[in-house]
């Protein structure tokens, strides 16, 4: 029985860990939109201290 439930525990974390294709291409998609914009200089970066202490 432990086995089993070890087997079965196996199969769901990998199903869980599998990436959807689909939600992976979308964020491809911004990603690339999002760096060309950082490129062109239509957006800039904000540090971690910066956003860290607005959501304090």
């Amino acid at each position: 029985m432990p086995l089993e439930k070890l087997q079965l525990a196996e199969m769901l974390l990998a199903d869980l860990d599998t990436p959807d294709p689909q939600i992976e291409a979308v964020w491809r998609d911004e990603v690339q939109k999002r760096w060309q914009a950082y490129k062109d200089g239509k957006i800039s970066t904000v540090s971690y201290d910066s956003i860290m202490q607005k959501y304090k």
